[in-house]
């Protein structure tokens, strides 16, 4: 099992979090769990419930009211572009509507990799304020931030996972450019529904060659693990179990596939995890 626990600190120094995510996002813990090799990610607290905006600020541990989505998302048109919000202060807060009040949550300018923390954009139409979907327990949680805080790019970009027929799609500009067939997650541990995004990048070796994904989504049933159980997309050397619901609720590519997505696809890619 691999177990990467990173935790929001937003008091911490950058130089401490890299170091820190280092060690802990590419440790390795192979477990063997009736006779299953254990693969998840817990790159945060999480859970797997959509759209919902909240987590406590810091240091008091994220908290959520999910709107529960039992049912996978329908495909919706590829869009040619999505809007990215990169947070551009030390750390950025997040409130559950377009107004100054209450914070529901405090996100740092960096990931646990030290790369610019990225937020998906959901709403741009009101003045002065990003809607953007936050990379913290429940996933899909979402909420506002203001736009003097934040950098717009946007990404042509984009994945979309058919979990029943073990495809992913890459697309750029609203066009199909590759398609990959690979592993989900077996029924004990499915791999979540949702609409999510591509969170942070990571090179790695080993059976997760040659690198990882981590997105903003999370297990909907390993909850109890340090830290919770962040699902990725990511290199796998045992190519026998493309097409099979193999994983503990990552996404499994064969190692030449995921090469040609690690350098290129940028984070806050939009990711769609479909039945």
């Amino acid at each position: 099992m691999r177990s990467e626990v990173p935790q929001f600190n937003v008091s911490s120094m950058v130089s401490r979090r890299r170091l820190l995510a280092r060690a802990l996002i590419v440790f390795v813990a192979v477990v063997v769990v009736g006779g299953l090799t254990v693969d998840a990610y817990v790159w945060h607290r999480n859970s797997s419930r959509s759209r919902t905006v909240a987590t406590s600020p810091p240091p008091a541990a994220p908290v959520a009211t999910p709107t529960t989505t039992a049912s996978a998302p329908p495909p919706v048109p590829v869009p040619a572009s999505s809007l990215v919000a990169d947070v551009a202060v030390p750390a950025i807060s997040v409130y559950g509507a377009p107004a100054v009040g209450k914070v529901l949550a405090s996100v740092p300018n960096v990931n646990a990799m030290g790369q610019k923390e990225a937020l998906l954009v959901t709403d741009a139409s009101v003045a002065g304020w990003y809607e953007v979907q936050v990379p913290v327990r429940p996933s899909g949680s979402q909420g506002w931030v203001q736009a003097a805080s934040v950098t717009i790019r946007e990404v042509p970009d984009y994945i979309r996972v058919y979990q029943s027929q073990f495809r992913l799609e890459y697309y750029v500009g609203g066009e199909l450019k590759k398609s990959f067939t690979v592993a989900v997650g077996a029924p004990s541990t499915p791999t979540p529904f949702g609409r999510f995004y591509v969170w942070a990048s990571e090179v790695y070796g080993g059976e997760y060659s040659p690198g990882i994904f981590a997105l903003s989504a999370f297990s909907p049933v390993l909850e109890n693990w340090p830290g919770g159980g962040r699902t990725g997309i990511h290199g796998w050397t045992d190519t026998s179990v493309m097409g099979k619901r193999a994983s503990h609720g990552c996404v499994r590519m064969a190692p030449a596939d995921f090469a040609q997505l690690l350098h290129t696809v940028p984070l806050g890619t939009p990711v769609d995890l479909l039945a």
